[in-house]
């Protein structure tokens, strides 16, 4: 794409001037700018990226399925397929759809997933808004951050409060302009204890614990005499998210359970719940 191309070339002038003057500049600077935030920041302002707010909910359905896959099957017939590719988002090659560009790739996510600033779409569902979660944590700074924190307990796994920050960090961005997530909820319904996370106005109520630690206790919160009644009376959705080591495997999926597995390097979760089709969420490559 024409506008992409002159983006690339203007800001990559742009931040390297000084190098081009003083006759320093090595193809390494370059490429570590093209990697940088720095970059990143500058997508969204190119006239070749998508709008992803102006987007119908079946083509972000089709955009989310090719950005979580890497690909998706082509339907010549779809009306929404035929817009993206003509646009320029996706591209048709042999019977599957793809990004058209690792840059348009980029700026999707940036937009839908939030990871500079928050996201311009709001989640659909409450599972929807966990996926997208972990999808953020996994291809962005989240992935990092979890690498180099010290906050691990003495067999060597991160503590649960440290999951917990981290989810909020990322919810807080994901979740959109729109809606807010609040933390330690309880005093405001009147409840006896406190949820990890709830969300007004979508109504939804969210626990998070840590390879199935205490799983009973935390079930047993959201029962009709339970420590969240007044909740549970209130939120549309609740969701028990039990974050774990991929070395764990989950025996048997439950209503309101969300498991989310996590790999040695945090570049990869599987996402399981009764209901949905298994998801694995991978680390995304854009240059």
């Amino acid at each position: 794409h024409v506008g992409l191309v002159r983006h690339i070339l203007h800001n990559t002038k742009s931040a390297m001037a000084w190098r081009i003057r003083e006759n320093v500049l090595i193809w390494k600077d370059i490429f570590a700018y093209l990697n940088s935030n720095r970059f990143n920041l500058t997508i969204n302002e190119c006239r070749a990226s998508p709008k992803v707010k102006d987007f119908s909910d079946e083509q972000l359905e089709i955009c989310e399925s090719v950005y979580l896959n890497g690909k998706t099957l082509f339907n010549p017939s779809n009306i929404s397929i035929q817009q993206l590719v003509k646009s320029g988002v996706l591209v048709a090659n042999y019977g599957n759809i793809y990004f058209s560009a690792p840059l348009i790739m980029r700026s999707f996510f940036q937009q839908c997933y939030g990871t500079h600033h928050s996201s311009e779409i709001t989640p659909s569902s409450l599972y929807h808004f966990i996926v997208k979660t972990f999808t953020a944590i996994c291809n962005g700074q989240g992935r990092k951050t979890l690498g180099k924190t010290l906050g691990f307990g003495t067999d060597g796994n991160l503590l649960e409060q440290t999951w917990r920050k981290e989810f909020y960090r990322v919810g807080t961005q994901v979740l959109g302009k729109d809606h807010f997530l609040s933390c330690d909820v309880g005093a405001v319904f009147g409840c006896d204890g406190y949820i990890d996370f709830y969300v007004d106005e979508l109504e939804w109520a969210m626990e998070l614990l840590q390879d199935g630690k205490d799983m009973a206790k935390h079930s047993r919160r959201f029962e009709p005499a339970g420590e969240y009644k007044e909740i549970v009376r209130y939120a549309k959705s609740i969701a028990i998210i039990d974050v774990r080591s991929e070395s764990k495997k989950v025996r048997k999926l439950q209503k309101d359970l969300v498991y989310a597995s996590y790999s040695e390097n945090y570049d990869a979760f599987k996402i399981e719940c009764l209901g949905k089709e298994s998801l694995i969420i991978n680390i995304r490559d854009y240059i």
